[in-house]
């Protein structure tokens, strides 16, 4: 909207730490171009869909509210107004550069693994041990490798889940990573002759 000069009116999550936050505010205030904000209150405004992705693109907002429920508390009650602000919170447990890294790390594994057939939340270790192998096999970095299992490990412990990366084939894989992973080499640029002869210039009246 920006960049073509539109006006409109934009409807988003409060969601800090997400991509497109620091686009629009700058510290506690937002930028120049939101001419006009309207925060709305925390419940009766959406409606659950059909689907399994809540507000964090993980489902940690739905299955938050499911764990309230099924812990007896009534969606009309004043307590579970309370469990529309806790994964804001257990996001925000993590810097905003970590969540968004982990966030990014754990969609890649959701993709490559629905692909398969198979969930990615809750995981099965066994298939992402077989992830693991993959970005093994085409090259992944050792930082790539851990990413991808601390951000499953992440999503897992915020959503209530079991950790499923505490498991021997993954603790293998991940000591295995640091001998074969790919290793990214950053090359020096080669010295030209100019840089020969101002070198000599430099250091022509030097005794050494």
């Amino acid at each position: 909207m920006l960049k073509d000069g539109a006006v409109g009116t934009l409807v988003i999550p409060e969601w800090k730490s997400a991509p497109y936050w620091p686009v629009l505010s700058e510290g506690n205030r937002f930028k120049y171009f939101v001419k006009n904000h309207k925060i709305f209150p925390g419940s009766g405004i959406t409606h659950r869909g059909r689907g399994r992705n809540g507000i964090f693109g993980i489902g940690l907002r739905d299955k938050i509210k499911d764990d309230v429920k099924e812990a007896g508390v009534d969606e009309e009650s004043e307590l579970f107004k309370y469990a529309e602000h806790m994964s804001s919170y257990i996001v925000n447990s993590r810097s905003d550069n970590t969540a968004k890294s982990y966030f990014y790390a754990f969609k890649r594994w959701e993709t490559f693994i629905k692909k398969h057939g198979f969930q990615a939340l809750p995981a099965q270790p066994v298939h992402i041990a077989l992830y693991i192998t993959y970005l093994l096999d085409t090259g992944a970095t050792c930082n790539t490798i851990n990413s991808a299992i601390y951000s499953i490990k992440w999503v897992h412990e915020m959503s209530n889940f079991a950790d499923p990366t505490k498991n021997s084939y993954l603790h293998s894989l991940q000591e295995s990573a640091k001998r074969v992973a790919t290793v990214k080499k950053h090359k020096k640029d080669p010295v030209s002759l100019d840089m020969l002869l101002q070198l000599c210039r430099m250091f022509s009246d030097s005794q050494d």
